[in-house]
This record gives structure tokens, sequence and C-alpha cells, in this order.
């Protein structure tokens, strides 16, 4: 597959070397910010196509991705309240990272007038998020953590922790015979 990184280089805070874009449909806004802090991609991750990488250009947005991630197709990353990944982590296909959500609280106004709220989130070294996990404000998920496939993370998750489920819950540690 071709490396497509040339494409988006210009719009990105800073590229590691041996960062690859693997294929043309891979969507970045707000790489480079005048206000937030960016979009800062480490040596030898590599984007698979159509995910997108998303960060408002103010205040409090920003992500800072490690060495040696994975993104597989479809992934939305949002830097919009803050994200922090650290190095060798594996992303499954349409897996989102959402730091930002909308308030609804108050019934006399629509929901769209509320304005939102915005918390970091965090992820350690050699994460695994498996296909579809959503990971939601607020959350820190703890170095060697697995999240299985369309787990929604609620509620920080810790280190080497398995954690499956909506929303996930921890059902056992890495290193750890499973109960049947």
């Amino acid at each position: 597959m071709a490396n497509f990184i040339d494409r988006y280089r210009d719009d990105l805070d800073s590229v590691g070397e041996g960062v690859v874009f693997l294929g043309p449909h891979i969507h970045v806004y707000g790489g480079k910010a005048d206000v937030g802090g960016g979009i800062h991609i480490g040596a030898g991750t590599q984007v698979y196509d159509f995910c997108q990488l998303y960060a408002d250009n103010m205040a409090g947005c920003w992500i800072r991705i490690g060495r040696n991630c994975y993104f597989n197709f479809g992934c939305y990353v949002c830097g919009s309240g803050g994200l922090t990944i650290g190095d060798d982590c594996l992303f499954g296909p349409g897996v989102k990272l959402i730091p930002m959500s909308h308030n609804f609280d108050d019934l006399s106004r629509p929901i769209v007038a509320q304005g939102h709220t915005m918390a970091p989130i965090t992820v350690g070294d050699n994460v695994w998020l498996g296909a579809g996990v959503i990971v939601l404000p607020g959350v820190t998920i703890g170095s060697g953590a697995v999240v299985g496939a369309g787990g929604v993370v609620t509620q920080d998750i810790p280190e080497n922790a398995v954690a499956i489920g909506v929303p996930a819950r921890v059902v056992r540690y890495r290193g750890e015979r499973p109960t049947p």
C-alpha cells in the first residue's frame, strides 16, 4: 500500500519518522493549532484508510499520539477536550475516542443550545482497544489494558485490566487465567 502521509504532513503540528497513512481517505482537521495543542503523531505510527483525526483550534484541544501505534480502518480520533495516547497501542476498526459531550439537563432550552463539556482522555502504553470500542470523556485507560470489541468505556480502566461490555467492566487482569 502507498503511504499518503505527504498529503497531510503540512496539516499536522508534528509527525515522527516512519509515520504511515495507509489510504487516500484519511481526514485531518485542526492539526495545526493557533490556540489548541494541534495534532502530534509519534514515530512509526500507522493510520489506515477512512480514519478521522479531529482537533478544534481552541484551548483544551489536542491529540498526542505516541510511537508505534496502529489505527485500523475507520477510527475516529477526537481531540476536542484533549487526547493523549501512549506508545505501542492498537486500535481496532471503528474505534472512537471522544473527549467531548453535549449538555442536555436544562429542559427550558434545546439541547443544541446548551453547549458541551470537555474532559481529556488518556490512553497508556501498550493498550489494545478492540473493534468498535467507544471511549467517552474524562477516562484514563491504564498501560497494558485491553478493552473487548464493542465496549463502551465510561470509567477509568486500571493497568493490565481486561474489560468488556456496555458499559465496559473489568473481568480479569492480563496474566491471570480466564475463569471458565
